[in-house]
Formats: C-alpha cells, sequence, structure tokens
C-alpha cells in the first residue's frame, strides 16, 4: 500500500449534530433492526447498519454519503463500524433506504443527485426513498423504489396487488406503511418485526404467561380450600356419628336400669 495512503483521515463523523423528526429516527432504527432480524434468521451473511459515513473510493475522503440504511451482502455482521469503507470489505452497499423528512427542502434534483451517487459511486442496486408528507396527507407518506442501472436508466418498482414491493436482491418484500417499513420473506412469506416490536410482544406474552401462572394458583388455591373444607366436614361427621352412638349407648344403659 502506498505509504501515503495511510496518513489520509477518513472521519467517522461531519461534527453535526443529528437532525430529524423523532417519528423518522424510529422508523430508520425498526428498519435497520428488522433486516438484522431478517439476515439473522434466513442465516444471511450481511452488514446492516444506518448513519455511517460509506467510503467508496481509497484516498478520497471527500468522496462520501451516510445512508439511512444500508445492506452489504457478504460482509460481517459483526462488529459495528465507525464507517464502511469498500476497500476493506467483501462486499459492497447493494440496497439503500433515504428517509426524506423536510419535504419542502428535498427538490427533485437533490432527489437526483442522491440517487445517482448511490448508482454511480456505491454501485447500489436497489434503493427506496421513503419521503413523509405530514399531516392532511391521506396515507401521510410517498414511497418509491427503484431498481439502479449502472447504464443510467432506473426502473421504479411498482408494488404487487397487496401492496408489498419486490427486492430482487435480498429476497426479501418490503411495505411501507406511515409508522415504519415492514419485511417479509418472499418465499415464505414470514415477518421480520423490528426490535421494538418483539420485545413489546415479548412482554405481552410474559404478562399473558404470568396471568395464566396467577390464575392456575388461584384454581388450585381454591381446589385446596375446597379439598380441605371437604375434609373438615368428614371429620365432622365422623365426629358426630361417634357422639351420636356414644349417646345412643348412654340411653340404653339407663334404660336397662330402669327395668
Amino acid at each position: 500500500m502506498d505509504p501515503r495512503l495511510r496518513e489520509i483521515e477518513y472521519p467517522d463523523s461531519d461534527g453535526e449534530p443529528i437532525s430529524d423528526t423523532d417519528a423518522n429516527i424510529q422508523r430508520m432504527f425498526d428498519a435497520q433492526t428488522a433486516l438484522k432480524e431478517a439476515m439473522r434468521r434466513r442465516g444471511v451473511k450481511a452488514y446492516v447498519c444506518g448513519g455511517v459515513f460509506v467510503y467508496p473510493i481509497e484516498g478520497d475522503p471527500t468522496v462520501r454519503n451516510s445512508p439511512d440504511i444500508l445492506v452489504a451482502p457478504e460482509c460481517e455482521p459483526w462488529p459495528p463500524r465507525a464507517s464502511f469503507r469498500y476497500w476493506e470489505e467483501p462486499g459492497r452497499v447493494q440496497f439503500a433506504g433515504e428517509f426524506l423528512w423536510v419535504t419542502e427542502r428535498q427538490t427533485l434534483e437533490d432527489q437526483w443527485d442522491c440517487i445517482e451517487f448511490y448508482r454511480g459511486r456505491l454501485g447500489t442496486e436497489e434503493l427506496f426513498l421513503y419521503e413523509p408528507l405530514g399531516e392532511g396527507m391521506y396515507d401521510g407518506f410517498r414511497f418509491r423504489f427503484l431498481r439502479l442501472d449502472r447504464g443510467g436508466v432506473d426502473q421504479v418498482i411498482e408494488p404487487d396487488g397487496d401492496g408489498w414491493f419486490r427486492s430482487r436482491g435480498l429476497g426479501l418484500d418490503l411495505r411501507p406503511t406511515a409508522e415504519r417499513i415492514e419485511f417479509r420473506d418472499s418465499s415464505t412469506g414470514e415477518k421480520y418485526l423490528p426490535d421494538r416490536l418483539r420485545a413489546e410482544q415479548a412482554a405481552a406474552r410474559a404478562d399473558r404467561t404470568a396471568h395464566e401462572v396467577t390464575r392456575a394458583e388461584v384454581h388450585a388455591a381454591r381446589a385446596d380450600h375446597e379439598a380441605a373444607r371437604a375434609d373438615r366436614e368428614v371429620a365432622e361427621s365422623v365426629r358426630l356419628e361417634r357422639r351420636v352412638a356414644q349417646l345412643e349407648a348412654e340411653l340404653r344403659r339407663l334404660r336397662g336400669r330402669e327395668e
């Protein structure tokens, strides 16, 4: 390696604070964790991340971007990278996503510049653009899914009849909702939930289990109580029968003396 290349710095941050809405940050995190779960469950080796600088050209730190979502197949999923440098990785960013949160500042020219960077610099094959539109819209968002072509003839992917878009590269389907991007296996239809929803489901299952255990304990305690009461009633009945027998015997004895 050229010694001069070792001296070049590739910053991990631009020093600017993250500026986005809470809702979009949650959408990004949900998409990342759902995709990580999809890769893990399907046994696919891929690095899934978002918000890190991607450097495609060694020696030129000015050429970079920071995808909100990136999937780089053939790359180790662990450990997390401070930045993603193409010359250090076996794979490329084949799937990416951008959450465009301030609609009035995202001109069509800006969006095409973004698309051109993914196509020309990163060699990305598929890219989604999710653009919330705010209040008053019938769905609350605009969504575009593109298959990028090195020749510049991009294909706008339309959803199937059930509203799902097919990712040819990942073998996954994706579907936008007002709250998040959903993912499922194209072959099996299995949905992959983000960490947040899986944690909520686990908590709900734990609550149900605790409720069932509590209810079972109540039933058991009630049964024990009924059994104890039955035992007491039997013992009292036996005691009374013995007392009656004693009284009858005493009565017969007294009658015998009178005679």
